[in-house]
């Protein structure tokens, strides 16, 4: 059927495997090397790119972990509704051990702030206590102790023995600090 006038020629078919295509032209190694050469041109622009990426993901993780960022007020620290005794002692003098309920633990695990982090080194370069951390460990040793003694509570102990305090890194810039111990019921 003859086409008209006003039609649209359709487009060649692509080139089938094995099939001869005569409308393609004869020196394809001249366009395949232009067309590699595009190809690394634009493999090094998006390279180009990269640097420019990594204080963008810097910045997006500082907003993140802000906008994560527990808030104190919002969780209520743990703490024991009565008076214990906590002894680093296998026994307490003067008291009779009746029960033991078994080994109680508490843990926290805090994280550095940058800008202190910078202070303390200057501190160390200087020399001196670094108040920065010696306030931080206080901070994680007395949440760690009191999550220890709200467990011991629970089992119904009104003493702790063998008191422990332990600490590890858990990651750069965050340490764990665990505190455990023998819950008991002690009497006079």
């Amino acid at each position: 059927m003859p086409a008209a006038e006003g039609d649209a020629k359709l487009p060649e078919a692509a080139n089938v495997e094995g099939a001869e295509n005569d409308n393609q032209p004869e020196d394809t190694a001249a366009d395949g090397e232009a067309h590699s050469e595009e190809r690394r041109k634009s493999a090094w622009l998006y390279l180009a790119y990269l640097p420019c990426l990594f204080p963008i993901l810097i910045i997006a993780g500082i907003i993140y972990a802000i906008k994560t960022k527990p808030n104190p007020a919002d969780e209520a620290r743990p703490t024991p509704t009565k008076k214990f005794i906590a002894v680093t002692a296998p026994n307490i003098p003067g008291k009779k051990i009746v029960r033991v309920l078994g080994l109680v633990r508490g843990n926290t695990i805090r994280a550095r702030h940058v800008g202190k982090d910078i202070v303390a080194g200057l501190r160390n370069v200087v020399g001196g206590e670094v108040t920065e951390y010696a306030k931080l460990l206080s901070e994680s040793r007395e949440q760690a102790l009191d999550r220890m003694l709200v467990e011991a509570e629970s089992l119904g102990a009104n003493a702790v023995i063998s008191v422990q305090f332990e600490t590890s890194v858990i990651m750069g810039g965050a340490a764990e600090m665990m505190a455990y111990g023998t819950a008991v019921i002690v009497e006079e």
